[in-house]
């Protein structure tokens, strides 16, 4: 059962994180993403982490 039900919670936070690339409503970006969020493939001139980064990456998508 736990299992099933961290399986639904990510299934949800990966729908909002689609929802948030395709609409680029930036508002729920800080309550998915930690401050330690590093993205290691994120260009090389990129040099931010955490939510802010994730809010770079919609924003010039």
């Amino acid at each position: 059962m736990i299992n099933s039900q961290r399986s639904e919670q990510n299934r949800a936070i990966l729908q909002k994180i689609v929802e948030i690339l395709n609409m680029g409503d930036l508002s729920e970006v800080d309550l998915i993403f930690s401050l330690d969020y590093i993205d290691h493939q994120k260009p090389p001139e990129m040099d931010i982490d955490g939510p802010d980064e994730f809010k770079q990456i919609v924003l010039h998508s």
